[in-house]
């Protein structure tokens, strides 16, 4: 029987699946899937194949076996996630003296995506603090300093724990949170031009 299946390399769309050929007799290979359906055959003492046009982030459960006249056997089952796309297209939405709306692109990563966000004071985020949110695209820090610059960059990862590389930094500062002096001793006097009126503080 074919042994060792595994994955040798991934994509966000493709799988390159390798195996041992035990056998010096088969007719040709066969990968299945988990119901049994045909992913594809190939020819006799081959030991990968690169299975494309796949779906990001998802799970793929493949077997193979070998065949002759004889009959079949059969390698153990892999059950593989693609990799996740690097989450793009990221932009601040919203600021105030104490938090900051990040948001980013799903980039083509299904609903349960998991994304992870680091906040630095520095653009090369020597110093970070990071936070993880699933199946959404937009996460508020709160607690931040008024009048600070901050920096944001997001990746995500797939289903088996994989991280893609981070998508572009965005970067703003919060606002001013000292509010203006109030105004005093406001005064309102009839100008020289009909119906003016001049305003001092």
């Amino acid at each position: 029987a074919p042994s060792d299946l595994s994955v040798i390399s991934r994509a966000a769309t493709s799988i390159l699946w390798g195996w041992v050929d035990s056998s010096s007799n088969e007719d040709g290979f066969r990968i299945l899937n988990e119901t049994g359906g045909m992913v594809t055959t190939l020819p006799p003492n081959t030991a990968w194949f690169t299975e494309t046009g796949l779906s990001v982030n998802t799970s793929y459960y493949r077997y193979i076996e070998a065949y002759n006249l004889g009959g079949v056997s059969s390698s153990s089952a892999v059950s593989v996630f693609t990799l996740a796309n690097p989450p793009l297209g990221s932009f601040i939405s919203s600021v105030t003296a104490t938090s900051i709306n990040v948001n980013w692109t799903a980039s083509g990563n299904p609903p349960g995506t998991d994304f992870f966000i680091h906040r630095a004071t520095s653009s090369d985020f020597g110093n970070i603090t990071e936070t993880g949110v699933t199946g959404v695209t937009s996460y508020v820090w709160t607690g931040l300093e008024s009048d600070k610059i901050y920096h944001f960059r997001v990746k995500a990862r797939n289903r088996d724990g994989m991280a893609t590389e981070f998508g572009p930094a965005v970067s703003t500062s919060t606002l001013d949170g000292v509010l203006p002096a109030a105004i005093t001793d406001l005064l309102a006097i009839t100008g020289p031009v009909e119906g003016q009126i001049i305003l001092s503080w």
